[in-house]
């Protein structure tokens, strides 16, 4: 994967990720087990290549908080997943998992 790939990835998370910090309602849908937020593109094999807010995502002070930063290889077990569902769907794709 190149670098123009890994940017265009860093800031499409950054945004989304974003988005979220800034959404009080999402507070609502995160349980206590909290959220992870993983992005694979479609030049993505590996988990090392996929990028993934490091830790999960929290409320603090009623809103939605990333509590890590945003790198490659955060991610193992939801970067794996992504990487299987991507085998069949070949589309760029963000994905939420939302735990029990």
């Amino acid at each position: 994967m190149d670098l123009n790939e890994k940017i265009d990835m860093i800031g499409r998370l950054y945004l989304g990720l974003e988005q979220i910090e800034d959404c009080k309602e999402f507070s609502a849908l995160i349980p206590k087990v909290r959220t992870n937020f993983v992005y694979a593109s479609k030049e993505s094999t590996t988990p090392g290549d996929v990028l993934a807010v490091d830790g999960r995502i929290s409320v603090v002070d009623g809103f939605p908080k990333a509590t890590g930063r945003i790198k490659f290889g955060a991610s193992g077990y939801m970067a794996h997943l992504l990487l299987e569902i991507r085998k069949k769907r070949f589309r760029d794709k963000v994905y939420y998992r939302f735990c029990k």
